[in-house]
């Protein structure tokens, strides 16, 4: 028994300490974090770890805090070179096209909805999503 627990131990470690291989793409959004809250008016700055080059693009998506679905609110910038930031002026319009956000619950209390960006890297399809965080809207 024991010898099965560090068989199975010593090549769990021996996996971890293995380093990407070469050519293999990774994105990790770093900001904003879990239980971020962000609030319309003030910019946030986006950033993300990445070993992608090329341009991606950003989403904004949407869920109520009792579903699992996303929804999705619309693009938040047009395709950008890959820098692992973008400053976003967060606004109750799109800042893409200052149309209105497509989410049906973007106006909804903050309590009741979490968003998620969504990095889409133009070069490999592959979609990363950020940690759930909130947006404050202004008082009315």
């Amino acid at each position: 028994m024991y010898h099965n627990i560090l068989s199975t131990l010593s090549t769990a470690l021996v996996f971890a300490a293995v380093p990407l291989a070469a050519g293999q793409n990774y994105l990790t959004i770093t900001s904003p974090m879990a239980n971020d809250v962000l609030s319309v008016g003030s910019p946030w700055q986006i950033e993300w770890d990445t070993n992608i080059g090329g341009q991606v693009l950003l989403y904004l998506n949407s869920r109520s805090t009792n579903s699992t679905t996303l929804l999705d609110c619309g693009m938040i910038e047009v395709p950008i070179n890959n820098i692992g930031q973008m400053r976003w002026d967060v606004a109750e319009n799109s800042t893409f096209d200052g149309g209105k956000w497509l989410c049906d619950n973007w106006s909804s209390s903050p309590d009741a909805v979490i968003f998620h960006i969504i990095i889409l890297s133009l070069d490999d399809r592959q979609k990363h999503y950020s940690p759930p965080f909130k947006i404050q809207h202004q008082a009315v």
